[in-house]
């Protein structure tokens, strides 16, 4: 077979445990054949098949990446499957699964729009990094991400570097690279900065997004927007937590019910939904807080106090919760991020 026809099979196939590579292809040779598959497949072990003993071939092999070398003049096929799986080891050692204990993620999901998502998602993003949590926050919204706007960032990457690539490679080390380093253990990962950058992802693109930001914080924090996409139900269903963000007002309420039966509807077994309720004042006629905690459809863990800064939520393009942390407002941002990462916060 060809390299091109390994490709097409990548594309359309994520159930190969290892592979077995000939280095000698109708269209590729040598240790550009690894290379090409390695960075097609960066999460699957790989086992180099050669024809010939070329011990410094074979070293340059381990080092771009092969797990084991062998050679189809000394190869026992009865070891093959001992060798095989021996690979499958020692890279699930290096690449450790979910199960053996990522990150969590906490999506948020706004009622409607202008609800105070982004503002909340970044400021319990910034709350739990000054807890010396490892967090990376990241956005998903179309045409084009608000982070830099808040912070007032112009990101030299962005997410609009994946919508092209195949699931295999969307990895936690690709989007590591796109990050920005932020205030401490702050990462941020801005969404496409204009209508022209956005892809939006296949099913499987979106899943292999979502495990990856696992492989790269404690915490990831994804700020969503409030309507269906690949993205939003991969987030909420390998969620821990989700959040709907409301303002106190009846329309806010009813459209905060409808996005809680959506999101319900995504989660996955271990998911739990609850409220955050932005108090923002001003002359919007307000629910009282008894009456909504009563008609809303989950649980709520916080009330967020009004911000008295121009920008709410922001002390010169920086996070309240660490620019002004002894603020009202942001010191019940702090509360609402050490309850959402509590144990004992409670499902509905």
């Amino acid at each position: 077979r060809c390299l091109s026809d390994w490709s097409s099979d990548v594309c359309s196939s994520d159930l190969f445990d290892v592979i077995l590579l000939e280095l000698s292809l109708s269209d590729s040779s040598g240790i550009d054949t690894l290379i090409r598959v390695r960075d097609d497949s960066p999460q699957t072990p790989i086992v180099v098949l050669t024809g010939d003993e070329n011990q410094i071939m074979a070293m340059r092999a381990i080092s771009e990446g092969a797990q084991d070398w062998v050679t189809k003049t000394t190869l026992n096929p009865a070891s093959l499957p001992r060798i095989l799986r021996f690979a499958i080891e020692r890279h699930n050692a290096s690449y450790p699964s979910s199960a053996s204990g990522e990150g969590k993620i906490l999506t948020f999901i706004g009622a409607k729009g202008g609800a105070g998502t982004t503002t909340v998602a970044l400021n319990v993003a910034a709350a739990l990094s000054a807890a010396e949590h490892q967090t990376i926050a990241t956005e998903w919204c179309w045409p084009r991400g608000n982070f830099s706007l808040y912070l007032a960032e112009k990101p030299t990457a962005n997410l609009s570097a994946i919508g092209t690539l195949t699931p295999r490679s969307i990895t936690g080390s690709r989007l590591k690279k796109l990050a920005v380093p932020s205030s401490r253990n702050l990462m941020v990962l801005h969404g496409p900065q204009c209508a022209a950058e956005f892809h939006y992802l296949n099913p499987a693109q979106a899943e292999a997004f979502v495990k990856s930001l696992c492989q790269i914080s404690e915490f990831a924090v994804v700020d969503l927007p409030p309507h269906p996409n690949a993205v939003s139900r991969a987030a909420v269903r390998h969620s821990a937590v989700t959040v709907v963000v409301l303002e106190r007002s009846a329309e806010s309420l009813v459209l905060a019910n409808e996005t809680i039966a959506m999101v319900q509807s995504w989660a996955g077994p271990a998911t739990l939904t609850t409220a955050i309720v932005v108090n923002k004042g001003g002359p919007v006629q307000s629910v009282g807080l008894d009456e909504l905690r009563s008609q809303l459809h989950c649980s709520v863990v916080g009330i967020v106090s009004p911000s008295a800064e121009p920008v709410p939520g922001f002390s010169g393009h920086v996070p309240i919760t660490i620019s002004r942390a002894k603020a009202l407002a942001a010191e019940s941002l702090i509360a609402i991020a050490t309850q959402l990462v509590s144990k004992e916060l409670q499902p509905c």
